[in-house]
């Protein structure tokens, strides 16, 4: 957004670069293979007492994450294509001012010839 005139301003590889970016990002993929792993896991305390409250406990944690990850996920994937959809409209509302300043142009131009053949 232009801060002075408030006007909204679509850049379409910036959105490109954003969108990209969020396609790209495996942070989140480690992240959800590694709770899965600790979810799965067994035995994480062998014989200790209370070894297995605390393996449910690890395990529910992982499980809680894990779930808040998948959230996260579809977030990502919302940006990604958000970001894709503003460069489309950026793109296309791009070209239909090109074609409505040509015509502005070809328009002017009809009008200073007739005026400029007129005035001789």
């Amino acid at each position: 957004m232009d801060t002075t005139t408030g006007e909204r301003i679509l850049n379409p590889a910036a959105a490109r670069r954003a969108a990209r970016y969020a396609g790209e990002s495996e942070r989140l993929g480690g992240m959800r293979r590694a709770h899965a792993a600790v979810a799965a896991a067994t035995g994480l305390f062998g014989d200790l007492p209370a070894g297995a409250r605390a393996e449910a406990a690890v395990v529910a944690s992982a499980e809680g994450l894990r779930h808040e990850l998948a959230g996260a996920g579809a977030t990502v994937e919302d940006i990604r294509h958000s970001a894709t959809e503003v460069a489309a409209i950026a793109d296309r509302t791009d070209h239909a001012a090109h074609e409505a300043l040509a015509d502005a142009r070809r328009t002017a131009e009809a009008l200073w010839g007739e005026r400029e053949g007129g005035a001789r």
